[in-house]
């Protein structure tokens, strides 16, 4: 079964998701190298996941959908 969907959906999640990796990855080194975190610093991580969570499940919920229809369930 082949589904056709647009791959500009999944180039935008591709850069939300290394945006987000990269940022954290900034976070973790400043982190590692004062020992301390700030809150404001979770709470940005913690947007940019909840971001890119809606982003993901806004892809994957049509895909499921339409390999339901395809399916017969």
């Amino acid at each position: 079964c082949i589904h056709i969907t647009r791959i500009n959906l999944f180039r935008h999640l591709k850069w939300l998701l290394s945006n987000a990796t990269n940022n954290i990855n900034q976070i973790a080194k400043a982190t590692n190298t004062t020992g301390v975190i700030y809150k404001k610093d979770i709470d940005y991580m913690r947007e940019k996941i909840e971001k890119l969570a809606k982003e993901i499940w806004q892809i994957h919920s049509p895909l499921l959908n339409k390999l339901k229809e395809s399916s017969g369930d």
